[in-house]
């Protein structure tokens, strides 16, 4: 098994030579939109690069000078398609920074309000300092926050390159000096992987957060921030297994029980949703201190449908509608309402949530879900699909490639991956998976038909590490390097790919 890796040639002059040409480079996510894409001039450089939603649309353009140093107007818009930021560079220098607007939730107004103001200000400090590296990493945690995050990869990656120098040059320094470059360096990588999880590189993505537990094992949010990129991209039983390693350290911690909480909901154990959500509730204003205040999955969205899971449909409703005050565009708030009151007999109000998340683009941010469902059993009494509306347009706009561009697409995640991932997502609970994961010298593979089965192992950069038969579904990885690899398993028509830590 190879990532898609490929070159598509639009050029049809045959003399045409390699340096005539111009580059792009392109990720997506995981709905198979756009995510990121960079251009490279004729000479390999890049001259731009460019962001987009997972529900389609520009969102970050930024533009380089022949030094590679950011140049020119570069913008930030927002999902709706509204100008939110823009930045003036003179070759590497910030002129001017405008906030057209800000966007927040009443939970996240103050945090948001403040921290624009405390950028603005460091961008100020920056002008006279421009190579203070504490100023530099405020502001690329802070422009990561607000969404800004190729101006934040920028800067993270200036202070990576800077600190990996300093310590695998350094001759001499004392425990404490490594401690604290450790902590710094773990930092960068945690908030690396997070942008690279944006980007739709998953195994980039997954790579920095391990490299962040490694570099500072004590800090428990890392293992935390791995388990939540994994329960966003579905693999729900690793995830647990992060989560788990927080609660070893720190038992009421807010985050961790928050997305053991959506993963139980997924796996429809909806009292252990409740348990977690209630310890988690407590802390619930450290969730909007600490993390990014943006999730449609908060508290009381989750516990909403879990109360009506579990028999009590009042609490539901009303923790539904709470999370609707919180966030009146919740898509997710709004399915789980009418799928309440579809339960409940109410086709007419069911329907309207239904349209109401379609029309915040549920099925775009959450591609693997299952809405067009629910839509044409309480909208179409007679099911009749023909009037159901389905929209699979690929809308980002991309820049249109001229006659001499070669495009390289690139992407972490295989057609068989893909399906692994989609089924794991539509029924989480009957989803192939392997355990333990992370592994020390074998795993087990489980929901998986046959009990022998051909397997291959590849490292992420698709070299083939390790291929056998597995004997009663188990496979041997004593004496592979620790990291991460991707491990397929296949017998006759039946593949199955799964993203395999190795301890």
């Amino acid at each position: 098994m190879r990532k898609i890796y490929f070159k598509l040639f639009l050029s049809l002059a045959p003399l045409l030579t390699l340096a005539q040409n111009k580059y792009v480079k392109k990720s997506f996510h995981q709905n198979g939109m756009i995510a990121h894409e960079m251009w490279f001039d004729s000479n390999k450089k890049v001259d731009s690069i460019k962001t987009y939603h997972n529900i389609g649309g520009i969102k970050e353009s930024v533009y380089l000078d022949k030094q590679s140093k950011y140049h020119g107007n570069i913008t930030l818009i927002n999902s709706e398609g509204k100008l939110k930021t823009t930045w003036v560079f003179d070759h590497g220098t910030l002129l001017k920074q405008t906030n057209h607007f800000s966007e927040y939730t009443i939970k996240t107004k103050q945090i948001v309000e403040e921290r624009e103001a405390k950028l603005n200000d460091i961008n100020i400090k920056l002008a006279d300092t421009p190579n203070n590296s504490s100023l530099i990493h405020q502001r690329a945690s802070l422009n990561s926050f607000l969404g800004n995050y190729i101006l934040a990869e920028y800067d993270y990656l200036k202070l990576k390159n800077f600190l990996e120098k300093i310590k695998n040059t350094a001759k001499a320094m004392t425990p404490e000096k490594v401690t604290g470059l450790n902590k710094t360096l773990a930092s960068i990588y945690d908030s690396l992987g997070f942008i690279y999880s944006t980007y739709g590189m998953a195994n980039k993505s997954i790579e920095y957060h391990l490299l962040a537990i490694k570099t500072n094992p004590e800090d428990s949010r890392y293992d935390n921030n791995l388990g939540a990129y994994l329960l966003e991209t579905g693999q729900h039983r690793l995830a647990i297994h992060y989560y788990n390693e927080v609660l070893k350290t720190a038992s009421q911690h807010a985050f961790a029980h928050w997305g053991l909480a959506s993963i139980y909901l997924e796996l429809e154990e909806y009292e252990k949703v409740v348990e977690h959500i209630n310890i988690s509730i407590v802390r619930e204003d450290n969730i909007y201190k600490f993390g990014r205040g943006t999730s449609e999955n908060d508290l009381k969205t989750i516990r909403g449908l879990a109360y009506h899971k579990t028999g009590k449909t009042e609490l539901g409703i009303a923790d539904l509608n709470e999370a609707l005050k919180i966030n009146d565009k919740n898509s997710v708030a709004n399915k789980y309402l009418g799928i309440i009151y579809y339960d409940l007999g109410q086709n007419e109000k069911a329907c309207s949530y239904f349209r109401k998340s379609r029309e915040l683009n549920y099925e775009k941010k959450y591609h693997l879900k299952n809405l067009e469902l629910f839509i044409q059993k309480a909208c179409s009494p007679s099911n009749n699909i023909a009037t159901v509306e389905i929209s699979t347009t690929m809308d980002n706009k991309t820049e249109k490639p001229s006659s001499n561009t070669v495009i390289e697409i690139i992407s972490d995640v295989e057609t068989s991956e893909i399906n692994s991932t989609t089924n794991s997502l539509k029924n989480p609970t009957t989803a192939p998976y392997i355990s333990p994961n992370p592994a020390i010298d074998k795993l087990e593979v489980f929901n998986f038909d046959p009990s022998n089965f051909r397997f291959k192992i590849h490292s992420i950069d698709s070299n083939l590490v390790r291929e056998g038969m597995a004997i009663e579904k188990t496979i041997i990885v004593t004496g592979l390097p620790s990291g991460l690899y991707l491990l397929t398993i296949e017998k006759g028509m039946s593949k199955q790919t799964f993203k395999l830590i190795k301890q």
